[in-house]
């Protein structure tokens, strides 16, 4: 199975014409729940939309999953994780998300054999908007900003997880914590943060200890460059 293949239909979604009536224009928090609501009516043999928990302000952290299988936890199926806009004011990654699933799913009722072929293998959980607190901060066409990065108690994120190399001590938030227990119940194989403003591509352990130089930490760059062959590779299969 070409897992990787995900990546080819996240970009198809912005082109290809499936029928269905998501806009292509930014939806706010309360519009975001109604396409979710709407892609589980549409699509209920192969959707299912769940919380995760519940942002700084009481929002739901939502998710909805695609699989053709039985929606449940199957021993030896791949479960594969899509999130957007853990910092609020980069939608782009979250309106790709939500194109994404309503293609994917109208794709597959369609008989599309690629779409039949990932969903009849694979679990996918996509969760458009981790940070909605920020989301609705944010202005709209303000693209050089910081408002709305952060969640509601002004906090980044994306910089307020377990680091691998240093001593993370600041005070959890509700979303992050969130996102870790949604980690300790559902064991992913691959996942992918979709973030706006750059284009960068990290991978696992893209950062280093202290005063390390880059140069010299040559058996970390050695497994970078394995995971970004192995990935590529996997890709192009």
């Amino acid at each position: 199975m070409n897992f990787f293949c995900l990546t080819k239909f996240a970009v198809l979604s912005l082109w290809i014409q499936t029928g269905a009536c998501l806009n292509f224009t930014y939806h706010n928090y309360e519009e975001m729940v109604e396409v979710l609501v709407q892609i589980n009516k549409t699509y209920p043999d192969i959707s299912r939309i769940y919380s995760i928990g519940m942002s700084t302000q009481g929002r739901r952290l939502w998710v909805v999953t695609l699989t053709g299988a039985p929606d449940e936890t199957v021993k030896g199926r791949p479960e594969v994780k899509l999130v957007g806009s853990i910092h609020g004011n980069e939608v782009v990654g979250r309106e790709m998300l939500l194109h994404f699933a309503e293609y994917l799913a109208e794709s597959y009722r369609r008989g599309d054999v690629p779409a039949r072929r990932l969903l009849d293998g694979v679990r996918v959980h996509i969760a458009p908007n981790i940070n909605p607190d920020g989301s609705e901060i944010a202005a709209e066409g303000d693209c050089f900003g910081v408002e709305g990065r952060a969640n509601g108690n002004g906090v980044d994120l994306n910089r307020n997880f377990p680091d691998f190399f240093e001593d993370n001590n600041s005070a959890r938030q509700a979303e992050t914590l969130a996102v870790m227990k949604w980690l300790r119940r559902t064991h992913f194989v691959l996942s992918a943060n979709l973030h706006g403003g750059a284009v960068v591509a990290n991978y696992p352990y893209d950062n280093a200890p202290r005063h390390t130089k880059r140069r010299r930490n040559r058996g970390r760059k050695s497994k970078l460059t394995l995971l970004r062959t192995l990935t590529l590779k996997n890709a192009g299969s």
